[in-house]
């Protein structure tokens, strides 16, 4: 009696391990990205509207009011956008998203300016704002800042009311004065847990 019912439960073992596995190799899991700080510098090939960083794990595209597709770029102070505006202002928003099904915790990200020689000119900024998404549900947004008249190598940015959200993607949405180097300004990385 005491074999019959140990093939018995081993009989249900088997079948609860089979259809585990038949489910999980099924069933899509949702992937987390990978938990530390992703460096902008020198991460993609250069394209115009859209870009894939070099790992492969993040797609960052750019969007201007003016309808116009500028190039993507990554040098050794970050990621920036080849684009000068010329007598109006453009407003312009960077999207980072993950190539795959991944969500993150946003901790913080690092986004300036970059000068020759540390003199403001070309570099009028205005309503900088990172806001960070889950689908289509917008999860948390800084304050706006602007960068008017001064250079800054990294903006103040308050990331308080995104620091510890989970989120699909962020967009870095920022308005551009007329005659300004659009270039000038740098996202440098974000650090996700």
């Amino acid at each position: 009696m005491s074999k019959k019912r140990g093939l018995i439960k081993c009989a249900w073992l088997t079948a609860i391990m089979m259809m585990c596995a038949l489910f999980y190799g099924v069933v899509p899991v949702a992937a987390k990205a990978p938990a530390g700080t992703y460096e902008m510098r020198g991460s993609v090939y250069p394209d115009y509207g859209s870009v894939t960083t070099k790992d492969g794990n993040f797609i960052i595209s750019v969007k201007l009011s003016n309808g116009i597709t500028p190039r993507l770029e990554a040098d050794d102070y970050g990621l920036y956008i080849d684009y000068s505006t010329e007598d109006e202002e453009v407003e312009i928003e960077l999207e980072f998203r993950p190539t795959g099904t991944w969500d993150f915790i946003f901790m913080e990200a690092i986004i300036g300016e970059f000068s020759e020689n540390e003199i403001p000119g070309n570099n009028q900024f205005s309503d900088i704002y990172l806001a960070g998404y889950v689908g289509d549900v917008k999860v948390c947004q800084t304050s706006p800042y602007s960068s008017i008249d001064q250079y800054e190598e990294i903006y103040g940015i308050d990331y308080s009311d995104c620091i510890g959200k989970k989120m699909d993607r962020f967009v870095i949405h920022f308005i551009a004065q007329p005659n300004q180097e659009v270039m000038n300004l740098n996202f440098e990385s974000p650090l996700f847990r």
